[in-house]
């Protein structure tokens, strides 16, 4: 059921109502309907062969098909025009105080920890490194302990510095194991509290 006028908008396949005129596309449960009218022994040769109930099919469907149409455009109508209108405000805000910046504070360096131990700086360092390296046995380790005990004094760092600061990342970055690095930096008190102080009592 190929159209016979000009090409439509209902697709390949249509039905022309002789009377009307009007083209009504075949879907496919019309075109198995309309197979099975052939297969019947029914001749359908034009337009003018198709049943009346088929008919009546086609007319149903585009009848329901204009109702759905006009209750969709008569719903978008109505909810577009029903919408109220929404006030939009604007506030601009002030731009942000334009004001000197708060002076920067520098922070005061922490106070160097003295120890009341008499003779030259560099020689304590040097007591206090012989005190370590006498805590260990394995001469690798001693080792470790005379090397950081050369880059403190290298340095120029003293025991009053090291036990401020308490960091032995600056023993690390310069090759000393980790054990004997956070020993020297961390026995300082108990080095001059338990060991020097007592021997200087005695």
């Amino acid at each position: 059921m190929r159209c016979t006028g000009p090409p439509c908008d209902k697709g390949p396949y249509c039905w022309c109502d002789p009377i009307g005129k009007k083209h009504y596309k075949l879907h496919t449960d019309t075109m198995t309907s309309l197979v099975e009218f052939v297969e019947d022994g029914n001749t359908l040769a034009t337009h003018d062969d198709v049943p009346e109930d088929i008919r009546e099919q086609l007319y149903a469907e585009d009848r329901l098909a204009r109702e759905r149409h006009q209750k969709a455009s008569r719903s978008v109508g109505t909810s577009a025009g029903s919408l109220p209108s929404i006030p939009i405000t604007i506030t601009m805000l002030p731009p942000p105080a334009v004001g000197t910046p708060a002076p920067e504070v520098a922070l005061a360096p922490k106070p160097i920890q003295r120890f009341d131990i008499p003779g030259y700086l560099d020689e304590q360092v040097e007591e206090y490194c012989t005190w370590q390296k006498s805590r260990v046995k394995k001469p690798s380790l001693k080792v470790e302990y005379q090397k950081a005990c050369d880059l403190m004094i290298g340095e120029g760092m003293t025991l009053g510095l090291i036990s401020r600061d308490r960091d032995p990342k600056f023993l690390t970055d310069n090759g000393v194991k980790r054990g004997p690095a956070e020993h020297v930096v961390g026995d300082i008190d108990y080095w001059f509290k338990s060991v020097k102080r007592v021997r200087s009592e005695e």
